[in-house]
Order: structure tokens, then sequence, then C-alpha cells
């Protein structure tokens, strides 16, 4: 188990007031059986309440009002969270894809958000060829997906600027590069098309270690949020991938909201009445603790 803390800082700056803002905050990192949130608090400025629910997917979100004029508008979200490292039984993993599409299709109406086309990872014929060549059918779940996960990160250039929020699964298919939000889209509209139902996760990670080797290198994901994959495996059991630095999910990941892809899951989403947005800027800094002796 791992224990961090984390300081998730966003902020606007207005060219001129605004006469007041509204926004819904997902920052809120879950508590599930291999994740537990120990402290969480946010600071608005200007200061403003916060109210509290919990959507669709089950994540937690916040919303604020800020009804007065102002120029800037700062949320320092800040968390103490425990990871585990997932456990994942050997005979789920070996389950061959034809297998494993069987029980799927068995329990469809209990995952149909997750197999299912959205605007930014639409499925279909677009991702055959990918299908036929890392998802033969009698090929065991678990290898089968470790190795298109490796494919996505060996093949697939990390390089900002190329897409944005709006970038569908497709584009990036063509392009080939991209960030870890538009490598988990393609993965999921990989997966979806071939009915395996997966997950879009926004979260936090840890990229370097306290004491790294030199064949430790940092991994990439912390100037901001980080994005990854769940695939749901028989026996209900979500298992991250994380094709952005190629590795099977572990407790250097922190989950903070889940779904259909990152339409569902952005840290923040608003409006604001005024003056353009002149600057953005968004910093987040996961510092593990020390464990105790």
């Amino acid at each position: 188990m791992k224990r961090y803390i984390v300081e998730h800082l966003t902020s606007y700056q207005y060219k001129g007031p605004v006469s007041d803002s509204f926004g819904h905050l997902r920052v809120y990192p879950r508590t599930d059986s291999l994740q537990k949130l120990i402290s969480h608090s946010v600071d608005l400025q200007p200061t403003t309440d916060l109210h509290q629910y919990e959507d669709y997917f089950g994540n937690q979100v916040s919303f604020f009002s800020v009804p007065n004029r102002h120029s800037t508008l700062d949320v320092l979200a800040k968390s103490e969270v425990s990871v585990t490292s997932p456990s994942i039984p050997n005979e789920v993993l070996e389950v061959s894809i034809a297998e494993a599409r069987q029980i799927y299709h068995s329990r469809q109406y209990e995952h149909y958000d997750f197999l299912g086309s959205t605007q930014l990872v639409p499925t279909g014929n677009h991702f055959q060829n990918y299908i036929k060549k890392h998802l033969p059918e009698k090929a065991s779940l678990g290898e089968a997906l470790i190795q298109f996960n490796q494919f996505i990160h060996t093949q697939f250039q990390y390089q900002s600027g190329k897409t944005d929020v709006s970038t569908t699964a497709v584009k990036v298919a063509r392009l080939k590069k991209g960030v870890c939000q538009d490598f988990s889209h393609f993965m999921l509209g990989v997966l979806r098309s071939a009915r395996i139902p997966a997950r879009y996760v926004s979260g936090y990670i840890e990229t370097s270690l306290p004491d790294p080797r030199p064949d430790q290198p940092d991994l990439i994901g912390s100037a901001a949020t980080h994005a990854w994959v769940e695939v749901l495996l028989p026996g209900q059991h979500w298992w991250g991938l994380d094709p952005t630095n190629n590795l099977v999910v572990a407790d250097r990941h922190i989950v903070i909201a889940t779904g259909r892809d990152y339409n569902d899951v952005p840290p923040l989403r608003g409006t604001y009445r005024g003056a353009k947005l002149e600057s953005l800027e968004v910093k987040v800094q996961v510092r593990r603790q020390k464990e105790s002796s």
C-alpha cells in the first residue's frame, strides 16, 4: 500500500472582470476496495460554497457558483489517499477472448454504457484491422490486452498540441500521435468494437519514484490529470491499463472518476459571463508519504 498527498491547482485569468462563474469539479479521489480517501479539501478564490452530488457513474462532483465580479478564479484541491495494487486471479486472465465475449454477452445490459459508441469513442468498422491483429478469439484475454497496451505505447507518439479535448479515437488512429486522453480513447474504441467492455479513467499518477534508479525512467502524466483505461474482466474485475506508460495499473495510479470518455469526467467544467479568458494554468503535484515503521 502506498500513501500520497496530491495538490491540484487550476487558475483562470480573465482579461477583465466577469460577473459570475459556475462550475462542476471532479477532483475528489474515489474510495473503493483498492483506494481510500483519507482527507480532502477544496479552496476556491474568490471564496464561495461547494455543493456535493454523485453523478450517474458514481463519481463525486462539487458544484460552485461565484456570483460576484472577479478577474481571477483559483481552485486548489488537496487530497491524501492510500492505494493498494490489485490482485487479479490468473484463471481470469487466461480466459480466451471468445469465452470472455460469451460471458459479456450474457450480462451485456449490466455494462451497456461501456460497450456503446460515444462522440469521442465511436465504435464500428474503423478498428477491425486492430481487432483481427491484436484481439484474436483464441488468444488469452490478459496476454492480448497487455500486448495491445504495449503496441499503443510503442507505435503511437506522445506529442502535445496535435490534438485537443474534441479529438476522436478515429482521428487518433489516423494521426498515431496525441496524449494520454487520446491513447485511452483509441484503446477504448478498439476494445468496445471487439465487444469487450471498457471505461475511461481520470486520475493522478506518481511519475517519479522517491529513490529512482537509472533503469526506472519517469512516467508521463503528473503535470495535469492523467488518463488510462479499465477493462471489465470475467468475474466483474475492473483491470487498469495505461497505454501512455505501458503499465498495468498498480499503486502509482490514483483514480478520481470513471466514465465512457473524457466528456464524462473533466476535472473542471463550467461557464462564466464577462471578459474573455486570458490564461489557464493547471498544476498537479503527487508526493508519496514515507511508510511508517
